[in-house]
This record gives C-alpha cells, structure tokens and sequence, in this order.
C-alpha cells in the first residue's frame, strides 16, 4: 500500500481536486478531472490515483477500477510545469500496486505518460479517430514504464521504436499494437459487457491471478531501476532545456 490503512479508512473522495470518484454496481469509477491542463498528471492528481488503488485493494466489494476521463483530452501526459525528481509515487507503480481488474475508458487523445492508462490496464475500450502520442524525447526526457509496460503486449522492438521516435498513431492503429481491445461507439454497453464478464467470476480468484501476474512481471528491481533512471534524466540538460522550450513553445536547442 501507499499509505496506512487509517488514512485510507478515513478519506474523503469529495475533497479531490483533480478527479472524481464514484462507486456504481461495486465498481470503483476514477474521472480524470483537471480540464484546463487537458487532464496532466501532477504530483497531487498521482497521489489521489494511488489513494483510489489503495481503497480497491482494501475494499473486498470492489469488483474492479474503471479510468474515465471528462473534457475532449483523455491525458496530456505529466505535467511538466510540475515534474519533480525523487517522487515517492509513480503512475506506473499505481497500476502495478492495483490488485482489482482494471477498465480504461478512453473518449480523448492520450499523450506521453497518459499512453501508461492503456498499457496497464487490463481491458481498454477507446472512440474511433483519436490521437495517441509519445512526446518525451523531444522533451529531452525518455518514457522508461512506458517502454517496459509497451513490451508486456507488443514486441519489445516495437515498443523502443515507438518510444524513441515519439510516434503518434491513431485508434486503429493503437489497436493493431494490442493497446485497445475494442474500438466504439457505443462506449456504455462495453462498459456493462465487461462488468458482467467479472461478475461472472470468483473475485478470490481474479484478484490472486492479478497479484500473481503483477509479481511476475512487474519485478521490484525492474521498477526501481526505471524510477532511479527517470529521475537521473530529469536533472540533465537536456531534459531541462526540453520542458523550458515546451513552455515557451519553441524548438529545443540540444547540446
């Protein structure tokens, strides 16, 4: 866990201040609700992300986590007037902390870090005609989880090309890089189909063979290293003169 079992028993979901978050049918729903930054990850949104995966695992009743978005961005990616070293909590630990199936809901373009919502979800259903878009290496940084969350569903060379050149693709595509399982536009009923397709299972079983599954291929060791390297990154020039040519909107000058 994130935190004490305490402070999760006495949250108040009401007091966040960048998502929302509701319980229907015994599924915990997480709305991704900072509109004005088109939904960029800051440290405070991460942390009530964790607060939410802490609250799953603890609560038996919860049958499963759904990430939705509001506004016409799904996510931006970290937000990099924000980035700080050291952070006690990633995004990609959040997922792999999460032992409840896990549901992404995808109805805006997804950038940078926001690509880890697909890749670490278990199921994925997204509108046709969006945007998915690395950015990180022309922001002097590199998408260390995402690369790695990449390789656990397309090949690994697959996933560094994409990392390394900053592609973007759209719906069809992502689909084809088994990042979306099913594109629609009928977005409720899939969301009924695959909360009916969990129910009908032991949630004893799931959440053992979700804990299993995170222990084999989301090894300590490996997450550490990428954390340690993404925080190394972030205090190189480069990196620095990437996020100060990003907010001043020009082309980064590399040395």
């Amino acid at each position: 866990m994130f935190f004490k079992e305490e402070y999760i028993e006495n949250y108040d979901f009401s007091l966040n201040k960048f998502t929302l978050v509701n319980i229907t049918d015994n599924f915990l729903e997480i709305t991704l609700n900072r509109n004005e930054k088109k939904n960029a990850l800051s440290t405070e949104m991460i942390k009530e992300l964790a607060v939410c995966s802490d609250y799953a695992n603890t609560k038996k009743e919860i049958r499963g986590v759904i990430y939705k978005s509001s506004g016409d961005t799904f996510c931006a990616g970290l937000d990099l007037k924000n980035l700080k070293t050291n952070e006690d909590i990633f995004l990609g630990d959040v997922f792999n902390k999460l032992e409840k199936p896990k549901l992404a809901v995808i109805e805006g373009n997804v950038y940078g870090g926001g690509l880890l919502f697909l890749s670490c979800s278990d199921f994925i259903i997204a509108k046709k005609d969006l945007i998915f878009s690395l950015t990180e290496t022309k922001r002097g940084l590199f998408p260390y989880q995402i690369m790695h969350s990449f390789s656990m569903v397309m090949p690994p060379k697959i996933a560094l090309k994409l990392c390394v050149h900053a592609s973007t693709f759209n719906s069809e595509e992502a689909k084809k890089y088994n990042l979306i399982d099913i594109i629609t536009d009928d977005i409720e009923l899939q969301i009924r189909e695959w909360k009916n397709s969990i129910n009908q299972g032991s949630p004893n079983a799931i959440n053992s063979g979700i804990k299993v599954f995170n222990k084999l291929y989301h090894n300590k060791d490996t997450i550490a290293y990428l954390n340690k390297e993404l925080d190394l990154l972030k205090e190189s020039d480069d990196a620095k003169e990437g996020i100060k040519a990003f907010i001043e909107k020009r082309d980064p000058k590399w040395k």
